[in-house]
C-alpha cells in the first residue's frame, strides 16, 4: 500500500458487527479512535427487560448517504482511515451494532471525525430500530431516542423502508 492512500470501508453487516478492527498500517497515522455501540440491558416500565434491537436499513439509500459522510469527514479532518461497519437484523444486549473506527495525523483530529461521523450516523442514514422487550415493542420514529417519551409503542404497521419507497412512487 502506498502511504497517500486513504483507507475506506463502509458496510451493513448481518447481526452483530464484530468488535476487533483490522489495524492496518499506515505511516502518517498518528492516531486511532475507535466507536463501538453496543446494546445496553434495559428496564422498560411496562414491558420488562430488553431483550434485542432489530435494524432495518434502507442500504441502496443508506450506503449512499453513509459514503457521503466518510467523503466530508476525510475533507474535514485530514482522515487516513475511515471504516464504518453497521448492523441490520438482530443485535442482542452485549453485543455491538457500530463500529466506527478513523485514523488521522493527530488524536484531536480523530476524535471529532468519529463523534461527527456517529453523530450524523444516526441522524442522517435511513436505519430504523425496533426494541424488542419481554412483554411488547417498541420504535423510535425519527432519529434516535432521547427521551423514554420518544419511544413509540408497538410496532409500525408497515415496513418503514416500504414508507420511504412508496414515497418515491408517483
Amino acid at each position: 500500500m502506498e502511504n497517500n492512500q486513504i483507507i475506506i470501508e463502509t458496510k451493513f453487516v448481518d447481526g452483530p458487527v464484530p468488535a476487533a478492527t483490522n489495524q492496518q498500517s499506515h505511516h502518517d497515522i498518528g492516531a486511532r479512535c475507535i466507536f463501538l455501540g453496543q446494546t445496553r440491558s434495559e428496564k422498560h416500565t411496562t414491558f420488562g427487560q430488553l431483550q434485542y434491537l432489530s435494524y432495518e436499513v434502507y442500504e441502496e439509500m443508506a450506503i449512499l448517504e453513509l459514503n457521503r459522510l466518510v467523503q466530508k469527514a476525510i475533507a474535514q479532518f485530514g482522515c487516513i482511515l475511515v471504516r464504518v461497519l453497521h448492523s441490520k437484523g438482530v443485535v442482542k444486549v452485549g453485543q455491538s451494532s457500530v463500529l466506527i473506527e478513523v485514523a488521522t495525523g493527530h488524536r484531536d483530529e480523530s476524535f471529532q471525525a468519529c463523534r461527527f461521523l456517529i453523530d450524523q450516523l444516526k441522524h442522517q442514514l435511513p436505519i430504523w430500530k425496533r426494541e424488542f422487550w419481554e412483554q411488547g415493542q417498541t420504535y423510535v420514529k425519527g432519529c434516535c431516542v432521547h427521551q423514554p417519551e420518544d419511544r413509540i409503542l408497538g410496532a409500525p404497521q408497515i415496513s418503514l423502508r416500504d414508507e420511504i419507497e412508496s414515497k418515491k412512487r408517483p
